[in-house]
């Protein structure tokens, strides 16, 4: 038995994970594991009665069920405030994928930026003419969204998006234009 937030079990664990995943099905399998994870085999009194896995579930055929998954050390929840970018020009937004080591890894989404609270529309006018270095009459915030609770187990993610309307070119590296209609193609969070 290895706490699951070590780097080494975390290693172990990934390329066991990586033995079952179906290639084809990747997607379908992730949100699978997740929801098992969610709904069956919580944390705390799972119902391994009814649980499809019993059999082969080697915790349960130890009788360990209450002590695994176990941790080394508790980890330290960090508050998150996100603003996201939902950039439209005719039939299509902007995205671009996230490369940076943290959050959904590899992954494609809005162009995004922190904040350290609630972010005001000033505030936001003023991050798109910076960022992207483009003037007030390129551009045109239409609405924004009430706030979104995402918790992750070392994070709370307070999420507001915001739909940006733009009428000129943008010159960002990152971003990519993607039709509506292909949003599904890419992988997203």
């Amino acid at each position: 038995r290895e706490p699951i937030d070590q780097a080494s079990s975390q290693k172990t664990y990934a390329q066991l994970a990586n033995q079952l995943l179906p290639p084809a099905h990747a997607a379908d399998f992730n949100q699978a594991i997740m929801e098992f994870g969610a709904i069956q085999c919580v944390p705390t009194n799972p119902d391994c009665s009814v649980c499809v896995f019993a059999s082969s579930c080697m915790a349960f055929q130890r009788n360990e069920v209450t002590l695994l998954p176990f941790k080394a050390g508790k980890i330290r929840v960090r508050n998150r405030h996100l603003n996201y970018l939902v950039i439209k020009q005719n039939d299509g937004v902007f995205l671009k994928e996230r490369r940076e080591k943290d959050i959904w890894q590899h992954l494609w989404d809005f162009e995004c930026f922190e904040a350290e609270g609630p972010t005001s529309e000033k505030e936001i006018f003023a991050h798109i003419q910076q960022k992207f270095s483009i003037m007030p009459a390129d551009f045109k915030l239409l609405a924004h969204s009430e706030e979104f609770k995402h918790v992750l187990t070392h994070q709370r993610i307070t999420a507001t998006f915001w739909l940006v309307q733009i009428f000129s070119n943008l010159q960002d590296k990152e971003l990519k234009f993607v039709p509506i209609k292909a949003l599904g193609n890419k992988p997203l969070p």
